[in-house]
């Protein structure tokens, strides 16, 4: 959620971090187990004239070793850690979108799946002939799964996808209609797939052991 906007040359208001680490765990009697947490920071204020508010930051750390906090492990342990930092605050001094930094590490007896996702926040939208906020960083510290099944169908994958923010637009030039861009609504649909990033960085860490059977003999046909 946005802060609240400034007018007549006041100061937008900064936008609040957000920050979890550890926030989920769970047990089963081995069925399948999935934790999910994911923080939000909030959106900088807009100003008339004065100072736009600070986007807020967000950081989703998530660590779990289901070995260690069970005495009777999940059949699957799938885990995600989402940070999704805030945008900038528009004006004529427009600030950049929020850091985000996520980060995730499983452990457990069976198959076992990390997600982290990291998305910057949207830079200010720029107004009276000021370019827009930059937009904000996006960080994967730490993506790790770990499985003590030695079975060839149990894998352990570990995935991580950092989308830096994107810049906030510049208004039109002087009786030039602005064109309605996707960029208007990037922050109020919040759904990943509907909103506009910068080209994603992809880490993806694959572990099983596979037995392969040797190839078959060619086939010959007489004539």
């Amino acid at each position: 959620m946005a802060a609240p906007g400034g007018y007549g040359y006041a100061a937008g208001g900064a936008g609040a971090s957000s920050s979890l680490t550890d926030a989920v765990t769970g047990s089963t009697t081995g069925g399948t187990m999935r934790l999910t947490q994911a923080a939000t920071g909030g959106g900088g204020g807009d100003s008339n004239g004065g100072t736009s508010g600070h986007a807020g930051a967000a950081s989703s750390s998530l660590s779990f070793n289901d070995l260690m906090a069970n005495p009777v492990q999940a059949s699957s342990l799938s885990g995600y850690s989402t940070a999704d930092s805030g945008r900038g605050g528009g004006g004529s001094s427009p600030s950049a979108g929020g850091a985000a930094t996520a980060s995730i590490s499983l452990t457990g007896a069976h198959a076992v799946s990390a997600h982290a996702y990291a998305d910057g926040g949207t830079g200010g939208l720029g107004s009276s002939g000021s370019s827009g906020g930059a937009g904000g960083s996006a960080v994967i510290t730490t993506t790790s799964a770990t499985t003590t099944s030695a079975s060839t169908s149990e894998v352990a994958g570990a995935y991580a996808i950092a989308r830096g923010g994107q810049a906030g637009a510049a208004p039109a030039p002087a009786g030039r209609a602005e064109r309605a861009g996707p960029h208007r609504s990037a922050r109020s649909c919040r759904h990943p797939a509907h909103r506009p990033r910068s080209p994603p960085t992809f880490m993806v860490a694959m572990a099983a052991a596979v037995t392969m059977a040797p190839p078959a003999a060619p086939e010959h046909t007489r004539v």
